[in-house]
C-alpha cells in the first residue's frame, strides 16, 4: 500500500474511529504492564490496529501508533499540562471528550470550532 492510501485511510481512522472507538467514546481499557498507571486503548478498523497508550491527570503523556498488517505506519507522542488548578483534571478530560465526539466525523481535530458546554 502507497504512503497517499495510508494518509487517507488514517484521516478517515481519525475523523471517526478515534472519537467513537478510541478515546472519545467509552472505551474497554488495560492497565499497560510496562508502564505504570498508564491506560491502554486498542481497536481495529479493517486491516489497521490503533494502540493508544497514556497516563497522568494534571500532567499527562501517551502515544498512539497505527499498524497495518502487523507495520507500524503512523505514531504520535502527546504531553500536556493542566496550568488551571481551579478545575478538576477529570472535569477537563470529561469535557474534552465530549467536545472531541461532537466534531466525530467532521474535522480531524477535536471537537467543533466553537464547543462549548455548561460548567456545573
Amino acid at each position: 500500500m502507497t504512503p497517499h492510501k495510508h494518509l487517507k485511510k488514517m484521516r478517515e481512522i481519525s475523523m471517526r474511529e478515534d472519537k467513537i472507538r478510541g478515546y472519545g467514546g467509552d472505551p474497554q481499557k488495560f492497565v499497560d504492564p510496562f508502564l505504570p498507571r498508564f491506560k491502554v486503548i486498542a481497536y481495529r478498523k479493517g486491516e489497521y490496529l490503533v494502540i493508544d497508550r497514556y497516563g497522568g491527570d494534571e500532567r499527562y503523556i501517551g502515544e498512539t501508533i497505527t499498524f497495518y498488517r502487523k507495520r507500524p505506519v503512523c505514531g504520535l507522542n502527546y504531553y500536556g499540562v493542566l496550568l488551571d488548578r481551579q478545575f478538576k483534571a477529570r472535569v477537563v478530560w470529561n469535557f474534552l471528550k465530549k467536545a472531541l465526539r461532537a466534531g466525530a466525523g467532521k474535522t480531524t481535530h477535536r471537537g467543533l470550532n466553537g464547543f462549548k458546554e455548561e460548567l456545573s
